[in-house]
């Protein structure tokens, strides 16, 4: 991990303030990986930094609406992943909520045709109606099609058939019936295995697409090297592997940018108990109770209390 965030700006210091939205959420995180080495003003000022990067992704937003082709981005592609050019074929694709995770895509597609109207993302419905439409519309704007993820599985198979892309976040916690536990950032985290399910029974490897902000504003687009499924003669303890594969990536990558990660989202909620109450109901296969030996928190030198 950096030694210590980004500045804030005035931006992130107001919206920290101002609009304290899962304030204690984006806390509890920060302990879940960084355990008691961060002081609480430390802890403030990572949250900071957090609704710094939050901010920035809300005027980038507005920006790109009134002036497209002013936005900045490079793409990187790592040698492995030249063989599974998106444009070329049906694929599994990573993402994770990382840097401006919605306005990267858009804008990036927006400007290829040549991938546009072959990408999909498996996204579950937003919480207000207006904002779900008006996310649908500038995806739809963009050339990137949203499958619902209650009952995506034969649409996902359908949009493959076709040639076409798929992309799964698996940074979000999965509910018992739907996940594989595997350790992110030094703790038991219930995890999809959709995209490991689907690796394995489809013999593909899936394409790592991430993005981030670099300090002078231009985005990156990274499509990292392919990560293949685990060979294993057990299914789940494959699922489990492949999964695992997946959640390491997207914690290098992370670790990277921290502060430019989705902290708001209760990645940890799932506690190992009601993992094993719902197994013990046989609502689940007993993969899930798996242990995951907690790790070390992650540990940062002092930074100075700024704030």
């Amino acid at each position: 991990m950096p030694v210590r965030p980004p500045d804030p700006g005035i931006g992130g210091r107001l919206a920290y303030w101002l609009f304290p939205i899962r304030r204690r959420t984006i806390f509890d995180n920060l302990r879940h990986v960084f355990g008691d080495s961060l002081s609480q003003p430390q802890r403030r000022r990572w949250a900071q930094a957090h609704y710094g990067h939050l901010w920035r992704c809300g005027y980038e937003a507005i920006g790109w609406w009134l002036a497209p082709r002013r936005f900045k981005y490079r793409v990187e592609v790592a040698e492995a992943a030249w063989e599974f050019d998106l444009r070329t074929g049906g694929r599994l694709v990573l993402v994770a909520h990382l840097g401006n995770f919605e306005l990267v895509p858009l804008a990036s597609l927006w400007e290829n045709p040549a991938v546009r109207g072959r990408f999909h993302v498996i996204r579950r419905p937003l919480p207000f109606g207006w904002l779900d439409r008006l996310v649908h519309h500038a995806f739809a704007r963009a050339g990137i099609g949203v499958i619902r993820d209650h009952g995506a599985l034969p649409i996902v198979e359908q949009v493959l058939r076709r040639g076409e892309c798929v992309a799964f976040m698996l940074d979000q916690h999965a509910g018992p019936r739907h996940g594989v536990i595997v350790d992110f950032f030094g703790q038991p985290a219930s995890t999809f295995r959709s995209l490991a399910e689907l690796s394995l029974r489809l013999g593909q490897p899936a394409v790592p697409y991430l993005t981030w902000r670099e300090p002078d504003g231009t985005h990156v687009v990274r499509f990292d090297d392919p990560i293949f499924p685990a060979q294993h003669a057990d299914f789940e303890t494959a699922v489990r592997s492949t999964t695992q594969s997946y959640s390491d990536v997207l914690e290098h990558f992370i670790s990277r940018y921290p502060e430019q990660w989705f902290w708001v989202h209760r990645r940890w909620k799932a506690s190992m108990a009601s993992h094993r109450r719902r197994a013990e109901r046989n609502v689940d296969a007993p993969e899930i109770v798996r242990r995951v030996a907690p790790r070390p928190p992650v540990a940062v030198l002092p930074v100075d209390d700024g704030s």
